[in-house]
């Protein structure tokens, strides 16, 4: 994960920002873990970009939803942490 400062609130505090998305698993799928026969392959190189764009647009678009509180990650952290000894989070 990575930090995401959110200057604008009190001590400017950060939220967590998780890199893992939907885009980026599209993405990581097909590159695949081996090179493949296909990267002379016009429309195989457009597919790659375009879902390599796909994935930084909706790490951008998370990041700034959590620059301006709309991140979850420390919040429910805050609710764990509320959670006393023997009883169920």
């Amino acid at each position: 994960y990575e930090a995401t400062q959110m200057r604008p609130f009190l001590h400017g505090r950060t939220e967590t920002t998780r890199g893992v998305s939907p885009e980026s698993e599209a993405f990581v799928k097909r590159m695949g873990l081996r090179p493949t026969l296909d990267e002379d392959e016009e429309t195989s190189r457009k597919d790659k970009l375009a879902l390599l764009r796909g994935a930084v647009d909706a790490h951008v678009k998370y990041i700034g939803s959590a620059a301006k509180g709309a991140g979850v990650d420390r919040h429910l952290l805050g609710l764990v942490m509320c959670v006393g000894d023997g009883e169920d989070a």
